[in-house]
């Protein structure tokens, strides 16, 4: 089953995820040192949470040693490979509409 919105994002230019737009939608970069992973060489990931409550709510990248493109980030649920987003415009519209949502229940309470 397609959603419609699917269908207008499928119509759409995509566009790739980079660097300046994870830090612009505020995600955390993540350093890891060799020591830490054990490889020979060290790496980063880009995190951003999106629950106060629960850490584990939050959107993960891949890691910089397996980009298959300088600078282009593929962007998941964390713990899922299921939920991939690829597209800029995609992210931003999620994380857009995780916002409203919070906003929305923060004002029942």
């Amino acid at each position: 089953m397609k959603f419609v919105v699917g269908n207008i994002i499928n119509n759409t230019m995509k566009e790739k995820i980079n660097s300046k737009l994870l830090r612009t939608l505020g995600f955390k970069k993540n350093h890891v040192p060799p020591e830490v992973s054990g490889s020979e060489n060290p790496f980063h990931y880009w995190t951003l949470d999106l629950s106060d409550v629960n850490k584990n709510f939050c959107l993960i990248t891949n890691a910089s040693d397996e980009l298959e493109e300088q600078d282009v980030w593929s962007v998941f649920l964390f713990e899922t490979d299921e939920f991939k987003i690829t597209d800029s415009n995609l992210l931003r519209m999620f994380i857009c509409t995780l916002n409203v949502i919070k906003n929305e229940n923060s004002q029942l309470v």
